[in-house]
């Protein structure tokens, strides 16, 4: 569902400031988002919207300014270029780079340097440095369980006793859990 919102918010920076590149574009996306640690990174990626305010009527200013100004005031941002190994860099005491004010145009200009696997934060004291990797990539389901490193398959159970699985799609009570649900069933049959 979020492909039409962000092909989207690409059109309205490229109609802004036409010269962007592809990676500039994602880097934008990404680090004027605001992080929402309630989904982590796996249910939210970089999170919610917030770089189409300055984007929508930029195209007679200086929008790059504008951006740039945006991440400034953010403590949220943060971008991300993964094939993989992202989580373990992370569970491993690793994968994230704190970006410093100074870094920010040069990554702008060039975000080739980003290296990927990291998890890159916009300022040098951003909060979700300080979360455990587990919650920064899965979020309040992170919460459900005691283990410190959460994969794909690990048994989580949530407060009201639910057991949950990554992967499953299986309606319980009618209600449906969007990463699935594998409830144990005492009927042998």
């Amino acid at each position: 569902m979020s492909a039409p919102m962000i092909t989207g918010a690409a059109a309205l920076l490229l109609q802004a400031q036409p010269s962007l590149t592809t990676a500039q574009v994602k880097f934008l996306l990404q680090t004027g988002s605001t992080y929402m640690v309630d989904a982590g990174v796996f249910g939210a990626g970089a999170g919610k919207r917030a770089v189409l305010d300055v984007a929508a009527g930029q195209a007679n200013s200086n929008l790059v300014t504008n951006l740039l100004n945006l991440l400034l005031d953010r403590t949220g941002g943060m971008s991300f270029w993964d094939s993989g190994q992202l989580q373990d860099r992370l569970y491993n005491g690793g994968g994230i780079r704190l970006l410093g004010i100074l870094e920010l145009p040069g990554i702008l200009l060039n975000p080739g340097q980003l290296a990927w696997g990291n998890l890159n934060l916009v300022g040098l004291t951003n909060p979700i440095s300080l979360l455990a990797p587990k919650r920064i990539l899965c979020g309040d389901v992170s919460c459900w369980t005691a283990n410190d490193h959460l994969t794909w398959g690990d048994d989580i159970y949530s407060p009201e006793g639910q057991h949950l699985t990554w992967g499953d799609n299986d309606l319980t009570d009618d209600y449906h859990l969007t990463w699935g649900d594998a409830v144990k069933v005492d009927d042998p049959h």
